[in-house]
């Protein structure tokens, strides 16, 4: 984020999407948080540049004065665990729980996530994934794809082998994994992706660059990037880090 001074500073996320810690240019911390399983803010520690910077727990908008978290679809209030307004999706007839249209992450915010308010995605399985695919993508690069994706992709196929009625396992060109929601139209709610579209710039400079391949991936908001700041070549970063283009690991 870059702040009313001009000043750029970035966020630092868990393998959930929770904000954690902010630091600047040079890598000194400049804030820390922590919450609770359901997103309740424990403790804030800001400098002055940072403060009412608004992404909190899983990356969502937290309004300070309410207390409650934005979440595209809904509003979720962490005291209750539970979201302002039902869910349109009516849930699986073989899981109870998802038909009660207020809960959050199934009740179980430990394993599953909500990324927009709509369809929980089994955070933890993905967690795993990213944990086991990371030290390959690092040291294969560029020819990860070609050389490990069929790995990594046997791997999340494995993970997900009792959830083949909801999810699909696949990949594509530029992705060493997809997971698409089957009962949602066959919607992308995880990849792991390498391309160029992400908007970097030269540390020092304005001007945007948009011809270097990083890795990064996204979960159920396709708008959203989560960038590892080690794909990143030296003297670069982020052209600008917001709500869509989010520096992780």
């Amino acid at each position: 984020m870059t702040n009313a001074n001009g000043d750029t500073f970035y966020y630092v996320t868990n393998y959930c999407g929770d904000v954690v810690r902010m630091v600047d240019g040079n890598g000194a911390t400049v804030a820390n948080y922590s919450y609770d399983p359901w997103g309740k803010v424990l403790s804030v520690s800001e400098n002055a540049a940072v403060a009412g910077q608004p992404l909190g727990y899983a990356g969502y908008y937290y309004d300070r004065e309410t207390k409650l978290y934005y979440l595209q679809a809904r509003y979720y209030d962490p005291e209750t665990a539970r979201f302002l307004s039902r869910d349109p999706y009516p849930g699986d007839l073989d899981n109870p729980i998802t038909q009660n249209g207020y809960t959050y992450a199934n009740n179980n915010p430990v394993i599953y996530v909500d990324p927009d308010g709509n369809n929980p995605v089994f955070a933890a399985l993905v967690g795993t994934i990213l944990r086991f695919a990371t030290p390959l993508i690092r040291k294969y690069g560029a020819k990860a794809i070609q050389y490990v994706g069929t790995k990594i992709r046997n791997f999340a196929l494995k993970l997900f082998k009792n959830l083949t009625d909801r999810y699909r396992i696949t990949s594509s060109s530029s992705a060493v994994v997809v997971i698409l929601d089957k009962k949602n139209g066959n919607k992308r709610v995880f990849s792991l992706d390498y391309h160029d579209k992400i908007p970097l710039r030269k540390i020092g400079q304005k001007g945007k660059v948009k011809n270097i391949k990083v890795w990064h991936y996204h979960m159920n908001d396709p708008k959203v990037h989560y960038v590892f700041r080690w794909s990143i070549p030296s003297g670069y970063t982020l052209y600008e880090e917001n709500y869509s283009y989010r520096l992780v690991w």
